[in-house]
């Protein structure tokens, strides 16, 4: 189910997600069959980049990279985004099934 929502680009993988703000129990919670997206809860509300902020931090940590190499490349302003990361697809899908808990 993850291979829908992540892909190849350039220099990295691309990963498609939606948003939840203002959670209380945060992290990468699965998949939406629908959407085709990765799902994540964070507690930030999206004032002055906050969110956004902490989605690069919740990749850099649950991939193991520095924050350098996660960008959001559509949707800043949308809880609807593409995340990029300087990680082969393999690795990132493995790290991503990893913290879902699929092996």
């Amino acid at each position: 189910m993850i291979d829908k929502a992540i892909r190849r680009c350039r220099g990295g993988t691309a990963v498609d997600i939606v948003v939840s703000v203002g959670a209380k129990n945060v992290g990468i919670t699965g998949v939406d069959p629908w959407r085709s997206r990765l799902c994540l809860r964070i507690s930030e509300k999206p004032i002055q980049g906050r969110a956004n902020t902490a989605i690069i931090r919740m990749f850099s940590k649950a991939l193991d990279v520095s924050e350098k190499d996660v960008r959001i490349t559509a949707g800043k302003k949308s809880t609807l985004k593409t995340v990029e990361i300087d990680l082969d697809l393999e690795e990132v899908k493995a790290g991503l099934n990893r913290v879902l808990g699929i092996d």
